[in-house]
């Protein structure tokens, strides 16, 4: 009688086993398919900022041309009113406009390049994130798989040594008769 129920606590054992693993392993791929739609929702909302501050800019650097154009006309529409007296000094000006306007463009692309590269930061760091997420979930899960095979085996070392133990009593007490 007592072999069948060492075979029933071993196989119990054993069943405990791969049910804790099988838990283990379905819960650590659930939590990495988890981060991995997490980290791409991220991925397109700073790419959308991306996107954002890249029009933007273009905006500016174009709605600034536009008013260098006009600035400069301007300035010719009064050189030539002038007559040619003061054809030096319109040209200084002219000059000036076109040297102020690539300074404010200038400023723009820098502005758009500092944004961008803190988005782009961003990203870097959901990705960090993530695969920290990842390493985490998936080192438990190996704890749990771990600790699941350990309890197994000292189960059944315990069920073999009750197994034995009893069997030594038993040839003990058959011998005492």
């Amino acid at each position: 009688m007592g072999a069948p129920l060492m075979v029933a606590g071993f196989l119990l054992s054993a069943a405990q086993t791969v049910s804790t693993i099988s838990s283990a392993r379905a819960e650590q791929k659930a939590q990495v398919a988890a981060a991995n739609r997490n980290l791409e929702q991220q991925y397109k909302q700073l790419q959308l900022q991306q996107d954002q501050i890249a029009a933007e800019a273009q905006q500016d650097k174009t709605e600034r041309s536009r008013q260098v154009d006009r600035e400069i006309a301007s300035l010719r529409v009064i050189s030539g009113e002038t007559g040619g007296l003061g054809t030096v000094t319109s040209q200084r000006l002219i000059g000036q406009a076109g040297y102020f306007a690539g300074l404010d463009l200038a400023r723009i692309e820098g502005n758009r390049k500092r944004a961008s590269d803190a988005v782009q930061q961003n990203k870097e760091a959901a990705r960090v994130g993530a695969l920290n997420t990842i390493t985490d979930v998936t080192y438990k899960s190996y704890q749990t798989q771990r600790d699941a095979a350990f309890r197994f085996v000292g189960s059944g070392l315990q069920i073999y040594g009750d197994y034995s133990n009893r069997n030594a009593a038993a040839e003990i007490a058959g011998g005492k008769k």
